[in-house]
């Protein structure tokens, strides 16, 4: 189950909705129970290996900070000196079996603690930051590793692609390497506290309402336009792009709320949200704009405090926002008030 929080613009002209946030995580790839010798060898005097994860199995970017593999058997032991890189490619899948340049280097130790076995080794790198859109190769490097029991022992799950490489010796140094599928157990620490994009809609969707989001009438039934400008030429173009949400009507007294996707907010401390628009003033009158919330899609839509921009309040600031001008709104007490809301799967 997870908490949501659903915005609404109203009488807006905008262009971009961005949240951003704060938070850490842990992203957990492979839940196999399959164990191998991979990613820290210490039955060979050298080994390395290198792992591919999708994007996809990642599922956001962040600030990596630190990598965890699942060793299976139990027993104190030292695994040599380890070199650990990241790496981030537009590789889907392992091809070959020559080793490629690994990127980044991340950790490097000598006779490093493998621990006792029968949890997840922890291993704090330096930080590495992932963009979240390309996948992310990681290298292992193990060299004068001690031959002595117990040899350890990592979990990992069978892939239907390849996605490693890997080779070891006690002679090569580099050992030769082999393609294959059993890719091991991994958990990455995400640090996110630089500024994730939750939801980010420039409405360039070919001037349909992008998907996920919808339209509640509540005086009237005037339709949320998606155009490039708004009326009158306020304001001209889009702010970016070739598209921008527009609410116009020939006449006054039309409210329709424009509703986003739901967002989980649960996991970000300090969430803003960041919109362009345009409120011109025509024939004596100015149009208006509120952005609610609600936390359930049964529940009851609330105004964010502070988050309207009326013609009352806009005459008093001197502003007729003839021209396109940026808004920022804090929404971290939202946090707050989702604790013990109805929720949905």
């Amino acid at each position: 189950m997870r908490k949501f929080t659903q915005l609404v613009m109203l009488w807006l002209f905008a262009t971009l909705i961005g949240m951003s946030g704060f938070a850490q995580t842990t992203v957990t790839i492979g839940t196999g129970t399959l164990i191998d010798r991979y990613p820290l060898e210490d039955h060979w005097i050298y080994q390395r290996s290198q792992m591919l994860f999708l994007s996809g199995e990642i599922g956001m970017g962040g600030r990596i900070t630190k990598i965890r593999w699942y060793r299976d058997d139990a027993g104190p032991n030292t695994g040599g000196d380890i070199e650990i890189w990241l790496k981030e490619t537009t590789a889907t899948s392992i091809v070959g079996s020559v080793w490629e340049s690994p990127g980044t280097l991340v950790f490097s130790t000598t006779d490093i603690d493998l621990g006792s076995g029968g949890a997840w080794l922890e291993i704090d790198i330096s930080d590495f930051d992932y963009g979240g859109s390309d996948n992310l190769l990681v290298s292992t490097y193990v060299q004068d590793a001690e031959y002595a029991a117990p040899h350890s022992n990592w979990r990992y799950t069978p892939t239907s692609t390849l996605m490693m490489r890997r080779g070891q010796d006690d002679n090569d140094n580099p050992p030769g390497l082999g393609t294959s599928y059993n890719r091991p157990n991994i958990q990455f620490d995400l640090d996110l506290d630089f500024s994730t994009i939750i939801l980010e809609e420039g409405f360039e969707n070919g001037g349909a309402i992008p998907a996920s989001w919808t339209q509640e009438y509540v005086i009237g039934t005037n339709n949320w336009r998606f155009q490039n400008g708004g009326a009158g030429g306020n304001p001209a173009a889009a702010h970016s792009g070739s598209y921008n949400a527009a609410l116009t009507h020939t006449t006054v007294g039309n409210v329709t709320k424009l509703v986003s996707p739901a967002l989980d907010l649960s996991d970000f401390a300090s969430p803003e949200l960041n919109f362009w628009h345009t409120q011109a003033v025509w024939s004596g009158d100015q149009d208006e704009l509120r952005v609610y919330y609600k936390t359930s899609l049964g529940g009851t839509w609330t105004m964010i405090p502070n988050a309207e921009w009326t013609r009352i309040k806009l005459i008093g600031q001197k502003k007729h926002l003839l021209c396109q001008t940026q808004a920022m709104i804090i929404i971290s007490h939202l946090k707050e008030q989702m604790s013990g809301v109805v929720v949905f799967v």
